[in-house]
């Protein structure tokens, strides 16, 4: 579908591939890996037409769509979310104005009219159009849109929800081939899961860039390693490279081993006897043996995993933090969290998940005295110093000094220990030494993150850290966090990072937080998560919970009765439908409005039933846990 032959990439000073070819076929899912600044943004450039190589081409034929997805995508619309997401069907967009066309010519009694319009009915069932409103909505809802917000206009949402909106279009536009660059950063658990089956499902190539090691396993088939200017082939998703790249590499060490003992003998040979009349030919042809005998590049440089270290904590006294029957929020008006009662100890990794605006941030933004709890209080053990990450920091950083100056300047550390951990983040030697103001916002994340790492505290606050990273850089980070003896309150939506580093899993629903001692997969999956026994006092389960949760289970079984009693009427309404359709001389055009009909009930009775089913999961799970029969 697309060939890449002899292509080399130099779009500065510093060739970054050089001669590669490789093809990537229909369907493929590629997950395409490198460092930063291996090259991956600069390929896909080329890929998606908006940069040329230095040498070489790409061949794909005219006619090949290609979405794309850029890390900073945005709408740009103005019109309601729902509107913007129907547009992107383009072909069914065609086919509608087509057959509003060929209705009226049928309507003038225009010839052949009518054998023209069956024939774009035909296409347009065939196309899915008859499924249109449940594909958009489907997609909409995958990507964390309540059906509240379909009409919205697109200019009102954050940009987090803008690249959503951005990837909704992609995704409904079904292109031959999607490239994706990281697609993840601004979904949440529940999107991403989505994210991950549809793509894995998904008829189309995907060419994807992503620090998440849990989506790529699940969507990849194919990986494409950007590494010492060539592209590296494996077959299997991003655990499975990890593994045959281990293997690849001690082979290519022992090849290397080999031939270097080998031009060492002849060598010697050559050294030994070359001035003898008895042996020179013997020597003449051992030294035609070492020219021919090609020494590939050490296999060292399939480097490690980078590694980063946390300077051991600060003394502190524990607990660090009581939340006393805190309310959190922006207001009186607009509480996130309620009557939260928690305690965080010396040595806790508390990772908070849950969907984006239910108060995750807004918890640390109290915790530091940026929001004002709207109800209790906060205490604060003995020297108590915090280190904290948030995604607008990188924007405070003094755009006209170096990196390298600036952290040797607010850190106790040596310039190699600040070079060390800026490259254990993936920033590129070469821009330890450029202004910061030239940088972009991931390299600038990665020196604030490097500042952070770089100082002694004893409790880190982070908030989506591993947004910036590629994904060797995102291990080592996990790998550190779980190293280090401190306290740590982590948000994230990386698996990876959260199963690796954390003690304890905190879970934010209906305006509650509940803390778990155990991490499962199932609890970072919202539609398989389960009761584990979880941390804090007896209060979590105390009278003011169960009631809450009593008057959950009330709400449930009237939603459910309304429920069944608007399937009931809907039923009625199919059957009563499919009475007329079923009579014999219906007029063409009533016969259409009755398709249509159908068509629109049968949609409406298959969301109740999905509604139906959750709700009834719910409500069997409440009633478990509550002691209902």
């Amino acid at each position: 579908m697309i060939g890449i032959q002899h292509l080399t990439l130099a779009p500065g000073s510093e060739t970054l591939l050089s001669e590669v070819s490789w093809e990537i076929h229909a369907q493929q899912k590629i997950g395409l890996i490198g460092r930063n600044g291996s090259g991956k943004s600069s390929l896909i450039r080329v890929l998606i037409g908006e940069a040329d190589p230095l040498r070489g081409h790409v061949k794909k034929l005219p006619s090949l769509k290609i979405g794309y997805l850029p890390q900073s995508a945005v709408a740009g619309s103005n019109k309601p979310l729902w509107e913007e997401a129907r547009e992107a069907l383009v072909e069914l967009n065609t086919i509608r104005s087509e057959l509003e066309q060929a209705e009226r010519e049928a309507q003038e009694g225009v010839k052949d009219a009518d054998e023209r319009l069956g024939g774009l009915l035909e296409q347009w069932r065939s196309m899915g159009g008859y499924q249109e409103d449940e594909t958009i909505g489907s997609t909409l809802h995958g990507l964390g849109f309540s059906s509240q917000d379909w009409k919205k206009p697109c200019s009102s949402f954050s940009g987090g929800w803008q690249m959503r909106i951005a990837l909704a279009k992609l995704l409904l536009s079904k292109p031959d081939f999607a490239i994706l660059d990281e697609p993840t950063n601004h979904l949440d658990l529940h999107a991403r899961s989505w994210l991950a089956k549809h793509l894995s499902q998904a008829k189309y190539g995907v060419v994807v860039v992503s620090h998440d090691r849990y989506f790529l396993d699940k969507v990849i088939s194919h990986v494409v390693e950007l590494r010492d200017q060539k592209v590296h082939l494996y077959k299997g998703n991003y655990s499975q490279f990890l593994t045959l790249r281990s293997e690849r590499m001690e082979l290519e060490e022992k090849q290397h081993a080999r031939l270097v003992e080998q031009r060492a003998q002849l060598q010697s040979f050559i050294d030994r006897f070359g001035a003898k009349a008895t042996k020179a030919k013997q020597a003449q042809s051992k030294k035609k043996q070492l020219e021919k005998l090609d020494l590939p590049s050490k296999a060292s440089n399939l480097t490690g995993l980078p590694t980063l270290k946390i300077p051991p904590p600060l003394a502190v006294s524990s607990p660090l933090i009581k939340f006393k029957n805190v309310h959190v929020g922006w207001s009186k008006e607009q509480i996130l969290i309620e009557a939260l009662d928690l305690e965080i100890h010396m040595g806790m990794k508390l990772a908070l998940i849950g969907p984006n605006g239910c108060g995750k941030s807004s918890l640390i933004k109290t915790l530091i005295g940026e929001l004002t709890a709207q109800h209790g209080h906060l205490e604060y053990g003995d020297r108590l110093k915090w280190g904290i990450f948030q995604q607008d920091i990188a924007q405070e950083l003094p755009e006209e000094e170096t990196a390298l100056s600036y952290l040797h300047d607010q850190t106790p550390s040596t310039p190699e220990e600040i070079r060390r951990s800026l490259g254990a983040l993936g920033l590129r030697s070469e821009a330890h030494l450029r202004k910061i103001g030239t940088l972009s916002g991931g390299e600038r994340s990665r020196i604030a993150l490097a500042k952070l790492f770089l100082e002694p505290h004893n409790l880190l606050l982070l908030d989506e850290p591993s947004n910036h990273l590629d994904v060797e850089s995102a291990t080592a980070l996990a790998s550190a966090l779980e190293a280090y003896a401190g306290t740590v309150i982590l948000i994230s939506h990386d698996r990876n990072l959260i199963i690796q580093s954390s003690t304890h899993l905190g879970r934010f629903e209906h305006k509650s937080l509940t803390v778990y001692t155990e991490i499962s997969h199932a609890l970072l999956e919202p539609e398989l998560a389960v009761q584990q026994k979880h941390l804090g006092s007896k209060k979590s389960t105390d009278y003011a919970d169960r009631k809450r949760k009593s008057n959950r289970l009330s709400k449930l079984k009237r939603e459910l009765a309304q429920l069944e009693d608007k399937l009931i009427s809907l039923e009625e309404a199919q059957e009563e439908t499919h009475n007329q359709l079923n009579q014999s001389g219906v007029p063409y055009d009533e016969l259409q409005k009755l398709l249509e009909k159908d068509q629109s009930i049968t949609q409406q009775i298959e969301d109740l039933m999905s509604k139906w089913e959750q709700t009834g999961q719910e409500l069997e799970e409440l009633s478990k846990e509550l002691g209902h029969s």
